[in-house]
């Protein structure tokens, strides 16, 4: 194999295993925060689950264009 393959395919994985797990951690605490019972309607969790989808969608768009300058 290459080793300039192996070297970028690394980076990606590392860097999408950090993605994953920061979006995990967010996707938790939103969801979390859905159980609490409160009188009046808050978006707050709405709007947690959205930055963390698309926090997650462009890191993911971001690993995707650099592994196309990788090669």
């Amino acid at each position: 194999m290459d080793p300039e393959f192996v070297r970028v395919t690394s980076r990606v994985l590392a860097i999408g295993l950090g993605i994953v797990t920061i979006g995990t951690i967010a996707l938790f605490f939103a969801f979390r925060s859905f159980g609490q019972a409160k009188e009046r309607q808050d978006f707050r969790p709405f709007l947690t689950l959205l930055a963390a989808a698309f926090f997650i969608l462009v890191l993911c768009i971001i690993l995707l264009r650099w592994s196309f300058v990788a090669r």
